[in-house]
This record gives C-alpha cells, structure tokens and sequence, in this order.
C-alpha cells in the first residue's frame, strides 16, 4: 500500500499517531496529543524562525534527536544568529513557539494582526513605499486568488506552487485542520509574510572603495591580524622570514622581537596582548608559544606542536593544526584534544573563530587536486563540511575571516578578496554566494577586517623578477640573460640550450644560451617547474601542475610538441624530476606537502618500472650527481642535506644545516650548492662531498629574493649561482568596506 498523502488522507494527524515532517512538529504534536489551531501556529513559528535566521529552531541527526529537542530545547536567539532581526519579530516568533500551547498564539488573527503591524512599520522606513508593499487578500479570495497592489496595477496570481518548499509546508499544515482554520487564515499570514519579502529590494552586496597604501618596503607580507591600533604580519626581507608589524594609520614596518629567527608569527590573542607564534619547519610542525606584544619571555603552550592556530574570541582556548588534524585545548594549551581529522592537509593560515566562537573555519589543501578549500566545523567537533560546496571557482581558497559583526565572512581566491554573507537578512533576498571584492592585474591577498568594521586591510602587489648571476671576481649580482623574469634555469649537457620557467605564469621556455631561438614548450593549464634535460639534449623532464588535478611529472621534446606524463601510475604529487646521466632514468619525488607519504622513486625509462630508493621515505628534492655516483635529498624536516651512494645503496649526511632548499650539483660531482634563508647570515652555500666541509659561496644579506616558492637557486655552465631578485611590489592597504 502507498504512503499516505496529504492531499488524499483527511487524518493526517490525528490523536494516538505522530505523522508529518519532524522538525517543524509542536511538542504537542511529538506527543501525540491532540490537536488543534495552535498547533498549526507553532509549525509556522518554525518557518518564521527559518526565513529569519537561515536555520531551523530544532535540529538533529535522527527523528529521535529532533524529537527531544522540541519537547526540551529552547531555540538559539534568532537575533543571535541574524542581528538584522527586529526585536519586535523576536517577540512574534518566541511567541509561536512557545512550548505551553496556553502561552501560545491562541488564533491566526492575532499572529497575522502582529505580522500586519511589524509589516508596517517596517514599509514606513522605506522610502518611497509606504503602504505600497500592502498585499489585497481575503479569506474568500483564497491563496489562488491573491493579487498585489502595488502601486495600483494587479500583479500575476499567486499560486501555491509558486512558493518555496518551506513556505509551501505552511499551506499543507492548513489543509490538515480544515475544521479548525477557517477561510485561509493561516495562508493568509504566510502571504503577508510571503509577498513582504518577496516586494522587498534585495539586499546589496557588500563593497570596497579607497585604497591607502600602509607600508613601502615592497617586500612579500602575509597579514596575520591587528588589535586596532597595529596591524601584526609575517615579511620576506632578504631572504630570511621576520615577524613585523606596522601602524593601521601607515608608516614603517617594525620587526618584532623574537626567541628565534625561526619563528613564523599565526594569530593576535582577542585582547592584543599576546602573538601566537610557531618554531616552525617547511613540512613539520613547530612548538607553539605565546609571545607578549609588550615584551617579556615567550611561553610555551605545554607540549603543544603545529603549524596554524588561533585564541578563541573570549581567549579561553585554542585551536591549532598539526598534520591533517585539528586540535583544541585551554588558551595555556593544556587538556589537549583532536578536535576533527580534516579532508587533506590543513593549510599554515590561521583558523577562524566566530564572533561568539561556535564555529571554526580553516583551510585544507585537498591530496588529489592540491588546491585549498574552506571548511567549517563546530567548536564542538560537529558538522564537519565544505563553506562553498556548490561553488566552482577553479583556485585555491585561503585566508578567511569573519567582519567584528559576524554578518560577512572575507577570503582570498585566485588572487582577490572575496566576501559571503552569513545569513539571510529579514524580509530581503539575500544572494549567499561569494561576492567578488576587488579586481584587476593587482593581486590582493590575506584580508583582515578591521576591529570597528570600517575598513579592509589587504596585501595589494604584482610580482615580477630579474635573473641575476653572481660573479665572483667583482662579489656582485649583475642581471642574466636579459634580467628575464624567469626561474629555474637548467642547461643542457652541452651548455648550448637553456630551459627556463617564467615567472609568476610558470611557463617551459626553451632557447640556445645566448637567449636567441626562444620556443615555449608549456601552457595553461598545465603549470611547470624545475625543468630537467635529458643527457642527449632531446628532451626536457619537467614537474607540473594543473588546476584541481595535484602535480606530476611530464616530458616535452626540446623541438617542441604536447607534454606527455610520465608515471601516470605512480602515486600522487610527483615532484623534482632528475634524469640519470645515462639517460635510462628519472628520479622523482613522490607526496609532495605530505611528509608522511614522501619517499623517492625512479623510473626506468626502458621498462617503464618504477622502483622506490631503499630508506627514502619522508625525503624529497632529489638531484642525481653529473657522475652517476650519488643522489642527493632533504628529509621533509629540512634538518640536513643526505647523500644516497648507489655503491653502497645506502644514505649518510652529507651536512646538518637547518632549511636549506634548492640544491645543485657542481659539474664535476664534487660539491652541493644549495640555499640558506631565515639564518643570521643568508647566502648561497657549498659543501664538498670528500670532506663534507661547507663554505659561503655568496652573501645574501640585502639581496631581496623571489620566486614560485619565495627563493630559488640555479647554477650557470660554469657553476655561478642564478637567483631571481624581486623586482615586484607588495604593500599593505587599507580598503574601505561598505556591507548592508
């Protein structure tokens, strides 16, 4: 037998049975009692209570849940989740639901005579409508018959069917007490309702105007939050990382004194007083302390390690990631728990409190496609989803924040600041997808709403480069190949052809040394890295990635033609590329971002087997030596350089030194070049594989770095170091911010 329907069962509900949809039930509906009219009433308190707030008053996973909270629960003030909420409406739909149906609307009449009035009220602050948005219905007219009169014309009948399902739910509840509600009564508030809203302009988007520039160093910056007075960053200067902060009304940027160079600055404690603050490493995670802003030790938040985090706005707790988890403690970091195990990787940007500090927002790179997404989670553990689920922007989005009224939530996507509503506004339609903020060739990055609400700051620049070479007669950096902005040179066995990647649209160029019979190997959406010649000059191994699709390694012909992948069957996020100098091979690496999936693997070009090197797990940035002999790798701690003898097949440090990055081979196999930033003495560093002793090669001291990844390092024919100095602009701004 079918179910029953309402159309075709007079009894729908009827005492001794609990039927219809659960959460929009009266108590004593959920008890099976009997009912009446102001039972009816109750289930249109649900709906008020939806189209206020964006929520239902009683939710739960299963019937059962639901069930207890009508019967028990008092529902989240709407005006706490939607402070655009009249306090008059408040009153209305506290009212409907009421519990006690003797403390209940007791007729339709007198809810509709309180909807009527709020109405008005409402039409008498607009100008220009006054009475116009009044609609003409009568109990004889009936909801099929409804017209609007607005300034005077009739408008298209309004059929059921014209309504939302929520809405709609009213019109079925009065066609089960046909005895009780008499001549439409309750169709006749849902219309009033219905048709204020519907009258109503819609809501503006919110906007940004002005534009006045904070700062003027043009080095890199990440905004991490202000405390009103002062706005706290994370700045590149000379290729080392420092902790900063500049005025909100402009002017110098000022280090901020901390334990360690190391340090990577997260958050602002709610009250100012405190920096949450990182011993951070590239792929590790770092004690966690909290700094004083007005001097004072440091002190460590127990055994607290991650990489991301953030105070709770009354400053009790503390949120903070490590891996792919995300964990909260006391603010001390104590009584330490998981609080939810997130979709991939959390992203280094800080996590987001609400304003009353029951929800978190955070990033998380997703392992297939490496792009990042917002996602949000109770401060409880619960409820775990995606902010934009239905929403296709092909980039990554990071960097959010909620506005000090809780009422926009701003982050940054594929170089511009977006913003989102939080919650449908009273009697407006509301568009609650994200609103592009700003636009143009300027990038704008990490949005930090100010504490009074007025104003946006934001990081605003265009990044460009200039190849440099060191030279070591004259100790100076002098522009190469045109001053290109391009990284990752690589040159071919013979030094007669150069590849290079251009910077920041990560290009495959090929062309002869001298920079003549330039021809483009890549485009969008394929973006490449470190491009690697085979020993014959034919052809250039290079690493990839495309828009939502993670990284992998391809191959190109030097003449040109489409890039091919190479290991479509090995496992994800390949990286670094390196052929063997017999050509039959390409070492790769695999779990690029995932220290726990990391390891080196090497293709046979011949068999088309793929093997892992023994002991290699958790390293990465393979480089094969000129002579066969050696690879050459970093653990994901970036602790030490290792060096793999085939020989021997086995790993030893070649030398301890602490966040190097990019080696390079010398053309004789017989030092490692590699980089040393965030140190006292940043430079271009080489050490000797017989001895294993290091030496500097360049200085870097002033010497303002850029690149895919901040920094890079390169090696001409005859072993002089290649950077890419940044010529770009990065400031800080402050935007005017305009939301209804």
């Amino acid at each position: 037998m079918s179910a029953p329907t309402i159309e075709s069962e007079e009894h729908l509900t009827s005492p001794g049975s609990a039927l219809g949809t659960v959460a929009y039930m009266s108590p004593e509906q959920a008890r099976a009692k009997e009912l009446d009219a102001r039972t009816d009433l109750f289930s249109f308190g649900v709906v008020l209570y939806e189209m206020a707030t964006g929520q239902l008053p009683f939710r739960g996973e299963s019937s059962a849940v639901i069930f207890k909270a009508i019967l028990d629960a008092t529902p989240t003030s709407a005006v706490r989740l939607n402070p655009d909420v009249p306090a008059e409406l408040e009153r209305i739909i506290s009212k409907a639901l009421e519990k006690d149906r003797d403390l209940r609307y007791q007729i339709a009449s007198e809810l509709c005579a309180d909807l009527k009035r709020l109405k008005r009220e409402t039409s008498l602050g607009r100008s220009g409508q006054g009475e116009a948005g009044a609609a003409v219905v009568t109990p004889e007219r009936g909801p099929s018959q409804a017209t609007n009169a607005v300034a005077g014309v009739a408008a298209p009948v309004l059929r059921a069917d014209e309504i939302s399902s929520d809405r709609a739910l009213v019109i079925s509840v009065a066609k089960r007490h046909k005895g009780v509600l008499v001549g439409g009564a309750a169709v006749l508030v849902v219309l009033i309702a219905m048709l204020a809203y519907w009258l109503s302009p819609p809501l503006p988007p919110p906007t940004v105007s002005g534009y006045v520039q904070l700062t003027y160093d043009a080095h890199p910056k990440t905004l991490v939050g202000t405390d009103g007075a002062r706005v706290y960053l994370q700045e590149n200067e000379s290729s080392s990382y420092r902790m900063a902060q500049v005025s909100a009304a402009g002017g110098d940027v000022a280090p901020l004194p901390a334990p360690s160079r190391r340090m990577f600055l997260l958050s602002v404690s709610p009250d100012g007083s405190n920096l949450l603050v990182a011993d951070l490493v590239l792929f590790g995670e770092g004690q966690l302390w909290a700094l004083p802003v007005l001097g004072g030790p440091a002190r460590r938040l127990a055994d607290t390690m991650g990489h991301g985090g953030a105070w709770s706005p009354d400053g009790k707790k503390l949120v903070y990631a490590n891996g792919d988890d995300l964990y909260i403690a006391n603010a001390d970091g104590i009584q330490s728990s998981k609080l939810v195990s997130a979709p991939g990787l959390v992203s280094g940007e800080q996590p987001a409190w609400s304003p009353e500090g029951s929800e978190i927002r955070f990033s998380a790179i997703d392992p297939r496609t490496q792009l990042s997404r917002l996602w949000q989670v109770s401060a409880g553990g619960a409820g775990l989803h995606p902010l934009h689920a239905d929403w296709h922007e092909a980039n990554s989005e990071c960097c959010g924040a909620w506005t000090s009224d809780g009422k926009y939530f701003v982050f940054s996507s594929g170089g511009q600041v977006w913003a989102v509503r939080e919650a449908k506004a009273f009697f407006r339609r509301t568009n609650l997808d994200p609103v592009q903020l700003t636009a143009g060739a300027v990038n704008y990055n990490w949005p930090i709403p100010s504490t009074d609400g007025k104003k946006l700051y934001v990081t605003a620049g265009r990044p460009r480069g200039e190849l440099e070479r060191f030279y070591a007669r004259t100790k100076a950096f002098l522009p190469y190949l045109g001053g290109i902005s391009a990284q990752d040179v690589a040159y071919s066995k013979d030094g007669q052809w150069v590849a290079y990647v251009t910077f920041p649209d990560r290009v495959l160029w090929r062309s002869k040394a001298d920079g003549s019979d330039k021809l483009q190997l890549s485009s969008a959406p394929l973006y490449a890295l470190n491009p690697s010649w085979s020993p014959d000059g034919k052809e250039i191994a290079f690493w990839s990635s495309q828009p939502g699709k993670g990284s992998s390694i391809h191959l190109v012909s030097a003449d040109g033609g489409t890039p091919v992948e190479l290991a479509p069957n090995a496992p994800g996020n390949q990286s670094d590329p390196g052929w063997s100098p017999d050509g039959d091979s390409i070492a790769f690496g695999v779990g690029w971002g995932r220290p726990s999936q990391a390891a080196i693997l090497v293709l046979n070009r011949k068999t088309g087997q793929i093997s892992k090197i023994p002991g290699s797990e958790a390293m990465y940035s393979p480089r094969w030596s000129p002579d066969g002999r050696y690879l050459v790798a970093m653990p994901t701690s970036q602790e030490r350089l290792m060096l793999f003898d085939f020989s021997t097949q086995e790993w030893s440090v070649l030398a301890s030194v602490s966040r190097a990055g990019y080696l390079c081979w010398s053309r004789d196999s017989q030092y490692v070049y590699f980089l040393l930033g965030r140190s006292e003495k940043p430079g271009v560093m080489r050490v000797k594989v017989t001895d294993r002793q290091i030496d500097q090669v360049a200085s870097l001291m002033g010497f303002q770095q850029t690149g895919y990844f901040g920094f890079w390092l390169g090696l001409a024919p005859d072993d002089s170091p290649l950077l890419l100095k940044d010529t770009g602009t990065q400031e800080i701004v402050a935007l005017d911010w305009h939301a209804p």
